[in-house]
């Protein structure tokens, strides 16, 4: 029932709005970084989500943080700003290293999120979501900076 209600919802965005804004975080911690695996999806991704109106991209991470992880950046470093465009419909996207947080990872809403969890940074999973593992990539200057999703 989630998935359907998140689809419809992601649907009536793309009619009412031609662009959508996005934050995302990429959490690490001792060679390892922290992922999650949606409920409504297969496969593995960076946490965060959309930005609300009157909401910065840094307060939007934090916020998906939250909600998402249970834990709350220290302080954060703008990686970049991505376009991701597929057919009609445009997203924008903030990507933050965040490398010191309060509180213990784990699920907030069984809802949304099937798992949160640290991944070895050399040994990411199979499943994870291409432009999520592009931006991990560049984070560690495997990979030069893009600015499309």
């Amino acid at each position: 029932m989630l998935t359907l209600l998140f689809s419809l919802h992601r649907r009536w965005l793309r009619i009412i709005r031609a662009v959508t804004l996005g934050s995302r975080a990429i959490v690490v911690q001792d060679e390892s970084v922290l992922l999650v695996r949606l409920t409504y999806y297969k496969g593995w991704f960076l946490p965060g989500g959309g930005v609300n109106r009157g909401e910065t991209f840094e307060a939007a991470m934090a916020r998906e943080l939250k909600e998402e992880c249970g834990i709350s950046p220290v302080s954060a470093q703008l990686q970049g700003l991505y376009l991701n465009q597929k057919g009609r419909h445009t997203d924008h996207v903030a990507v933050f290293v965040v490398r010191e947080f309060k509180g213990t990872p784990g699920i907030q809403d069984q809802r949304e999120i099937a798992e949160v969890r640290f991944f070895p940074i050399n040994d990411l999973p199979e499943t994870l979501w291409k432009g999520h593992r592009r931006r991990i990539h560049e984070m560690l200057g495997r990979e030069p900076m893009t600015p499309r999703w």
